[in-house]
């Protein structure tokens, strides 16, 4: 069966910038449209993929963009081109992803009031689709070496940035099917999830017993441990809340959902915050590390406060993979900033406990480096450098397969 996917689809591109400026960070915020995406299929096949082209038989993708960092820009536009309307393959993998067979140009602009970057791309692997709170995600892994532009000294030299395209659209927006459409080949004829191995999971704890103050922000963070995991094994989050009760009021906060992406092009560990979806996106080096952020949550306390020695505390989710054999052991914390922000991007969120991207310290998991000098008692923290609380127990997971 052939079918087209007309869909607007919402990208991001994490630009880690080389190690001689491991301070800096760069993100490129993105927003477009393509025609074309990959899936697992039914069957042992997959829907191929052939990235949309432009008239005359040029490979394009292009569309806003709003940059953060060493490329900050207001809203500006990008475009990723090549002179052949095929300038790559995909290779499917036992993972339900793909590695990319890459053998013509991809050059890369980004425009913006503030400057400008340009650079070669040279895509390495595309991670299965992944479905979260009705969408499907999924990441196009590769590298960018920067060869222009006003923002090209912030990479040092050569200029080789890490670079990570995220993928995400709706599912209602595949209700078509044709039979015209030769760029992409539906093996089974149903669109599907990839098969995802699950568990369910709940975590309980209790606060200490000091008092929180009306006003006052709590930082809910957890991290995790995986083993099994393969180059670009994803792993999902989801599902999550936090269940209490004080004062006989009870408590039931949503947690933003999260992808976990393990990349053999990674060497560093990095996270941002896709206000879109609402998700956390976090990458790590396949070797991960004993802390890795999974997710967290800002709670700003009611004016009437909240007690101390509140006691359960459930920190509760489903954690999902598209590869088989994962086990995750994770624990979460809660500490109380008397300044924050629900801006998730602007709190400096460090990735993992060791070989992040940017805050190379020794702080945990989770820590929002932002707003360190805001933290004070209550909930699981003492203050201090107490920046995400103590932790709960450590809970194991297995993750069964269908």
């Amino acid at each position: 069966m052939l079918r087209r996917i007309a869909t607007e689809v919402s990208l991001l591109i994490a630009l880690l910038a080389a190690p001689v400026i491991a301070n800096a960070q760069n993100e490129i915020f993105m927003y477009g449209s393509s025609l074309d995406f990959q899936f697992t299929g039914t069957g042992t096949d997959v829907i191929d993929v052939v990235i949309p082209g432009c008239s005359g038989g040029v490979f394009c993708w292009s569309g806003a963009a709003q940059g953060k960092g060493s490329v900050a820009s207001s809203f500006g536009t990008y475009v990723f081109s090549s002179a052949t309307a095929t300038p790559f393959t995909l290779v499917a993998t036992s993972g339900g992803g793909f590695n990319i067979s890459q053998s013509k140009d991809v050059q890369f602009n980004f425009t913006a009031p503030e400057g400008t970057l340009t650079g070669l791309v040279t895509f390495s692997s595309l991670s299965a689709a992944v479905l979260v709170g009705g969408s499907y995600q999924s990441h196009l892994a590769g590298k960018l070496t920067v060869t222009g532009g006003t923002f090209a000294g912030a990479f040092g030299s050569p200029g080789d940035v890490t670079l990570q395209v995220a993928l995400h659209f709706p599912v209602t927006t595949l209700a078509e099917t044709t039979n015209s459409d030769t760029a992409e080949i539906d093996v089974g004829g149903t669109i599907v999830a990839p098969p995802v191995c699950a568990a369910t999971s709940s975590n309980n704890s209790n606060f200490n017993g000091t008092g929180i103050r009306g006003g006052n922000f709590i930082w809910f963070n957890s991290n995790f441990t995986a083993n099994g995991v393969q180059n670009g094994t994803s792993i999902t989050f989801s599902n999550q809340s936090i269940v209490f009760t004080a004062n006989g009021t009870n408590y039931n906060l949503p947690v933003p959902n999260s992808v976990i992406t393990f990349s053999g092009s990674a060497t560093c560990a990095s996270t941002f915050f896709d206000t879109a979806t609402m998700t956390w996106h976090t990458t790590v080096p396949i070797a991960g590390s004993d802390e890795v952020f999974s997710s967290g949550l800002a709670y700003m306390v009611p004016a009437s406060g909240l007690p101390g020695g509140i006691n359960p505390v459930d920190w509760q989710g489903t954690f999902s993979a598209n590869t088989p054999g994962v086990s995750i052991q994770w624990k979460w914390g809660a500490a109380v900033y008397s300044s924050f922000s629900t801006d998730y991007n602007s709190l400096g969120v460090k990735a993992a406990h060791t070989n992040t991207c940017t805050f190379n310290n020794s702080d945990h998991a989770g820590t929002p480096e932002n707003f360190k000098s805001s933290v004070v008692g209550g909930a699981r923290g003492g203050g201090g450098s107490n920046f995400t609380g103590s932790w709960s127990g450590t809970l194991s997971a297995s993750l069964t397969c269908p």
